[in-house]
């Protein structure tokens, strides 16, 4: 799978905001592929290669960050991801990786598909 990491944000998310999520303790880690329609996103969430981005798009992610936010790296670069369909929100509309050892940090990636 040949990609390219177009845009990484990571930041500090503290427990109080978020009250209603599942994984409140948790790091999460989104991937949102680049040029995706909403409408495209809707039809697509259920059926996300996640074996595959956990083998293959989370290591660039996290490598990215250790140039791009060193800090957050340091916090999550031990991190053992595991695909939730719930990630952020009781349903499934917002399907991302969570964090096993806890954490407070949402990362997000946005990511070109070359091929």
């Amino acid at each position: 799978m040949k990609f390219k990491i177009i845009n990484l944000k990571a930041e500090y998310e503290p427990y109080h905001t978020r009250k209603n999520e599942p994984y409140k303790g948790s790091n999460k880690l989104y991937i949102w592929p680049e040029g995706e329609t909403v409408l495209d996103n809707l039809f697509n969430r259920h059926n996300r290669p996640s074996k595959v981005w956990k083998e293959e798009l989370i290591p660039a992610v996290i490598a990215k960050l250790q140039e791009s936010n060193p800090e957050v790296y340091e916090r999550v670069k031990n991190e053992e991801w595991g695909w939730r369909q719930k990630c952020g929100c009781s349903c499934p509309c917002s399907p991302g990786f969570v964090g096993k050892k806890g954490g407070q940090y949402y990362i997000s990636a946005s990511v070109k598909f070359l091929d």
